[in-house]
């Protein structure tokens, strides 16, 4: 039996991105990116190492894409992905710490339930919404160049006939904006 996906639908993007459709990729993380990141830095509290990761992920998901066999949600693949290199990085960078690397807390990210997991990122994904929409136009438009499409800010400055400068500082307010709202 076939079966048919709505094309929004997560699973109907993901089954786009198996036949190297790059807009139905962006689309995936541009909708993921920042949920993720918010989630992975749950666990890490580092911003940079969580945005490190989620990219990594991302990237793995393009290369592997005709690879990867989904059994359960996309969105919730996504997140077990993200958690597993989450934990991946903790304990390749346990030789650092003091502490072991079974704490309690760390059993219970470990153990997680998806199904709680799921309401929260949509949460999340909703808050991450009206965030970037909560962003003046321009800074809205470089954030999602930027972010979404992955354009260096050198391209974005072209594109845009601004300044590298101008792209940082919009990148920046739009990063300080949606940390704020999405983290309220």
């Amino acid at each position: 039996m076939k079966m048919i996906f709505i094309k929004n639908s997560d699973e109907g993007i993901f089954e786009e991105i198996k036949k190297n459709n790059e807009k139905a990729f962006a689309s995936l993380f541009e909708k993921y990116y920042a949920p993720l990141c918010r989630y992975i830095y749950t666990y890490l509290k580092d911003e940079t190492e969580s945005e490190n990761l989620i990219q990594e992920v991302f990237i793995t998901i393009w290369n592997k894409r005709e690879e990867i066999n989904i059994r359960t949600s996309v969105s919730s693949y996504l997140y077990r992905s993200a958690k597993n290199s989450a934990l991946n990085f903790l304990a390749k960078n346990s030789r650092n710490r003091t502490e072991p690397l079974d704490t309690p807390e760390l059993l219970e990210i470990a153990n997680e339930n998806p199904e709680t997991d799921e309401a929260w990122f949509s949460e999340m994904e909703k808050r991450f919404a009206e965030a970037v929409e909560s962003l003046p136009d321009k800074c809205r438009e470089i954030f999602i160049l930027s972010r979404v499409e992955n354009l260096k800010y050198k391209d974005i400055a072209q594109q845009l006939d601004i300044s590298v400068k101008t792209v940082e500082a919009q990148i920046s307010i739009a990063l300080k904006k949606m940390r704020k709202k999405c983290m309220s």
